[in-house]
């Protein structure tokens, strides 16, 4: 059977025939040009392309057995696109694991890791002789925690903050040629560990092997044309201590940060709604990790459903921890608002591969499981109250399918339910 390709590069990075410089070759060119502009099966396609193009002779010189393994692999990558699987149109090479997304993240805390350290202060002597140090070891746990399979469980949250704010070492080709411009996270910071060498340069002068006299990369001043043109979240971006903080808030929840969130996406969508503004206090202290942007994309398309319907204008939004199941329940309802559909839908079913319901779970991909709860008409006609899972355990191996469960508790609107792991 054809194998995935992104299986293929994985497998790759952990051949022990392909040595070190091979290995750092093949993730820079899968990182630099999946992050291009176009459809998946079009950077995949990309990615292929430059991996089994011939190199310039000094490359081909360095990476002769690399590039045998790869032709030995060609013809099945091949025969896999021209397959009724092909990548372009297979759901399976998605993967839908809340879990195992957040066990990434908290390597963020992970005692002694490297990735621990690029968003904690260095509070022991010592740690890190230079910068260069630093970078290798943060290199070495892409590959030994195997973080690069984030972008199959969510690419957002990979590409656009994981990869260019730790990894990333030069600009895309896009990015070269102006049409793209470099900057992560919804604030699109410019400057990450790696790119641009700024950290690098000015850790040559104030860190590297200067002992007790060392100045931490956290306290490095932005340089000015790095600096976000606005303040954020209140306050001026200046030192370096400041862009790590942004990361930290791309990647989790903390304290009232939920509650935050979304009292400011209330006040923009729904401020004419009725809203028990008390109610809204058991958001605070919810604290779990995630792609916090996408979460909140998520809930203002919520919000954008409700508004789309005027039956009524009461809504209540909870978010309870559940300590059986370990994870947030957090639960938006529409009151005296009702489907009425007939749960064959195509749009409830998403096989038209469109709409707020099919956005909804492509955003919220393993982040959370998700499903709705209302009122439909079964195949007889009849209204009947119905659970819809978009997003659970086991739904790539049903092909993505949505699992429809009838209900017999009282339904008293259109509820929206997202439940976040915490681990």
């Amino acid at each position: 059977m054809a194998r995935n390709k992104y299986d293929f590069i994985k497998e790759l990075l952990e051949d022990k025939r392909i040595k070190q410089n091979q290995r750092e070759r093949i993730l820079e060119l899968a990182s630099r040009e999946i992050s291009l502009e176009g459809t998946l099966e079009e950077r995949i396609q990309k990615i292929e392309e430059i991996l089994f193009r011939k190199e310039d002779e000094e490359d081909k010189s360095e990476s002769i057995n690399t590039y045998e393994v790869f032709n030995d692999e060609k013809a099945s990558f091949n025969e896999n696109r021209k397959s009724e699987k092909s990548f372009k149109n297979s759901k399976s090479k998605k993967k839908h694991n809340p879990r195992k997304v957040v066990e990434w993240l908290k390597l963020f805390t992970l005692d002694n890791s490297t990735l621990k350290y690029s968003t904690h202060l260095w509070d022991e002597a010592g740690l890190f002789s230079e910068f260069d140090d630093f970078v290798k070891r943060l290199d070495e746990e892409l590959v030994k925690y195997r973080i690069y399979e984030l972008q199959k469980y969510n690419p957002n949250l990979y590409w656009n903050k994981l990869y260019p704010f730790l990894f990333q070492k030069e600009l895309t080709e896009l990015q070269k040629n102006g049409k793209i411009s470099f900057g992560w996270g919804q604030h699109k910071i410019e400057l990450g560990w790696q790119y641009p060498e700024v950290l690098k340069k000015w850790c040559a002068e104030n860190f590297d092997y200067k002992g007790a006299d060392a100045k931490l990369p956290f306290s490095m001043e932005i340089p000015f044309e790095l600096r976000p043109n606005k303040p954020i979240a209140g306050k001026t971006i200046v030192s370096f201590e400041d862009v790590v903080n942004i990361f930290k808030k791309e990647i989790e929840f903390r304290d009232n940060d939920l509650f935050i969130a979304i009292k400011g996406a209330i006040r923009k969508e729904l401020n004419e709604y009725d809203i028990n503004i008390n109610e809204l206090e058991n958001l605070k202290g919810c604290s779990f990790y995630t792609n916090t942007e996408y979460v909140i994309k998520a809930i203002i398309r919520i919000f954008w459903m409700i508004k789309s319907r005027s039956e009524s204008n009461r809504v209540q939004i909870t978010c309870n921890y559940n300590q059986d199941t370990h994870e947030y329940d957090l639960q938006i309802i529409h009151f005296n608002s009702f489907s009425d559909k007939e749960l064959s839908h195509p749009k409830l079913l998403l096989s038209e591969n469109s709409g707020d319901l099919y956005i909804l779970r492509t955003t919220l991909q393993s982040l959370c499981d998700f499903s709705i709860s209302s009122r439909f008409k079964d195949q007889d006609n009849n209204l009947v109250n119905a659970r819809i899972e978009y997003l659970y355990n086991g739904v790539q191996q049903n092909n993505w399918k949505p699992k429809i469960e009838k209900i017999t508790e009282s339904i008293d609107g259109f509820r929206f339910n997202l439940k976040f792991p915490v681990l």
